[in-house]
């Protein structure tokens, strides 16, 4: 909010400034101004939404526990009534709060699978204040009628922060999966690694104008060598999706429909190839060699050297 009004306050001086020497100009930004205030106001309008949505969910997710809760109360009440035997107290507080830990449990479960299923986040993970605990009277008796009292429940929770704390661990996992994908690529096509680089040093052969990465795949049984390819397709499947390419995915999918082909114990012939487009595989004895074009092989290249941890080697083209 202070960022945009010290945008707004810019765009105010510029447009007085400009209003009598450049009216074009002064025009344009006013322009910009109002965009501004209309994209805000948009943006707004959505959080609310989402804030309401999740309002409504937890609303109607509340009611059927507390209908058991209510029925606990009355049972204990009534048995007690006709036995000196002591049925344990469930006390309102610790009851719903329990309930609310689940209900975030699932919806941060929800929106990490949305993301990236090989990655988690918990309410652990908040920063906020508040988002974990509702403000019960811990030795409530009577909840009395349940819409009433989940409204007031409800009433004070910070459901736009908690929006927020979820966006923000959501774009954590956004990074921790392209730092993840860039690793597995740079080990498995050889960008990292000292078995693959001679002197910190990886030789990437150039032919017809295409760049040859070698990637190891061997074993006796098909489903090793399987496996070994569907790793390959989850980081590859994180990079075509982030850089918005097309190609290497559909050329390991053909590649493995052509192993689940083989018999027991058998193997691809070699020099088998599969054209994927802007990357080609080609079979050997004990790996593929991937042909990328240079579009493409540039843009692999700049996507582990841009999010991988791991130390890289130096990539030479001979």
């Amino acid at each position: 909010m202070n960022d945009l009004a010290s945008v707004k306050d810019q765009l105010a001086i510029d447009i007085q400034r400009f209003e009598g020497s450049d009216p074009e100009c002064a025009a344009l930004l006013k322009k910009i101004n109002n965009t501004l205030d209309e994209d805000f106001a948009e943006g707004l309008a959505a959080q609310r939404a989402k804030a309401e949505k999740l309002r409504a969910d937890l609303s109607e997710a509340l009611v059927a526990p507390l209908e058991a809760l209510e029925k606990y109360w009355q049972g204990k009440e009534a048995i007690e009534a006709y036995s000196s035997e002591h049925i344990p107290t469930i006390y309102a507080e610790k009851f719903i709060n329990s309930f609310l830990t689940q209900w975030l449990k699932n919806l941060c479960k929800a929106r990490a699978e949305s993301v990236d299923a090989r990655f988690s986040i918990s309410p652990d993970d908040f920063d906020a204040d508040g988002l974990t605990r509702l403000s019960v009277d811990r030795y409530l008796k009577d909840i009395g009628d349940i819409g009433s009292f989940v409204n007031k429940l409800l009433s004070n929770y910070p459901f736009a922060r908690l929006i927020s704390e979820l966006d923000k661990q959501c774009s954590s996992l956004v990074s921790d999966g392209l730092a993840d994908a860039a690793d597995s690529l740079a080990f498995k096509l050889g960008f990292s690694g000292r078995w693959r680089c001679q002197d910190n040093t990886l030789l990437v052969r150039r032919q017809k104008g295409r760049f040859l990465l070698d990637f190891s795949h061997y074993g006796s049984w098909s489903h090793d060598r399987i496996s070994n390819l569907e790793n390959l397709y989850y980081s590859v499947s994180v990079f075509e999706r982030q850089e918005q390419l097309l190609g290497f995915q559909q050329c390991i999918n053909e590649c493995v429909e052509l192993e689940r082909g083989t018999g027991y114990n058998e193997r691809i012939a070699s020099r088998t190839r599969v054209d994927g487009g802007d990357v080609v595989a080609t079979f050997f004895k004990e790996k593929i060699i991937f042909s990328l074009t240079a579009e493409y092989f540039e843009v692999l290249l700049s996507f582990i050297k841009e999010h991988a941890t791991r130390d890289l080697c130096e990539v030479v083209v001979k």
